[in-house]
């Protein structure tokens, strides 16, 4: 993701508690899809001001019996009621922006089965130029 996040002129910073070790039970191959797929979501469509190099975050952190991952990006906004939808088969915020980006509105709708298929949740929320995606897996 790394040299996708360069060629975009994205930086990406990675947070983790240093003593966390943890593990959460299922399929590897579709957890990694879940990662890869928040993650170049974020990297595409991140929107960069003045020209200046966007960051995308990731925080992963352990709560009472749940893993959580956070990734955060700067966004064009997201009115409510399209954040709503954002889940949603085939369902994309600005149609025409994804025409130049690419995507048929799948990415998330697979991400949100594969999670759930996982006894996790997934939820979004855009707040003052931000969509932040939380992943909430039991341990």
């Amino acid at each position: 993701m790394k040299d996708l996040a360069k060629a975009q002129g994205i930086t990406i910073k990675f947070a983790h508690p240093a003593h966390l070790v943890t593990a959460i039970k299922g399929d590897r191959a579709l957890l990694e899809r879940v990662i890869v797929n928040l993650l170049e979501n974020a990297i595409k469509y991140s929107v960069r001001n003045d020209n200046s190099q966007a960051t995308v975050k990731v925080l992963l952190r352990v709560k009472q019996n749940n893993v959580y991952l956070h990734v955060s990006n700067p966004s064009e906004e997201i009115p409510s009621e399209k954040l709503v939808k954002i889940f949603d088969r085939f369902y994309q915020v600005n149609p025409s922006r994804n025409k130049k980006i690419g995507g048929y509105g799948l990415g998330l709708s697979i991400v949100k089965k594969i999670i759930e298929e996982h006894n996790g949740t997934i939820q979004a929320s855009y707040q003052l130029g931000i969509i932040t995606f939380i992943v909430s897996f039991p341990r």
